[in-house]
């Protein structure tokens, strides 16, 4: 039998997993596609970035491929440049 701790912690892992794929996956064209949104919504980084509920500089480093979005940022990202096609 699984523990709970045991399956919290196995659930995490995959949450991981998928993220990180997905980030690999779409990492390159996401710093232009956060960039692409963000622009044709017409928003400033300080904007978009309270849009998300992060600060400037957060938005900053993911159009300059410095980091990633978290998950659900991500996702949402993803379904805005989906919408835009």
């Amino acid at each position: 039998m699984v523990s709970p701790f045991m399956l919290t912690s196995m659930l995490h892992t995959c949450r991981v997993n998928v993220y990180m794929a997905v980030a690999s996956k779409r990492g390159a064209a996401l710093a232009g596609t956060v960039q692409a949104i963000r622009k044709r919504l017409d928003l400033t980084q300080a904007a978009f970035g309270a849009v998300f509920g992060v600060r400037r500089n957060t938005v900053t480093r993911w159009e300059m491929r410095l980091t990633v979005p978290r998950v659900g940022i991500l996702f949402a990202l993803l379904r805005m440049a989906e919408t835009d096609a």
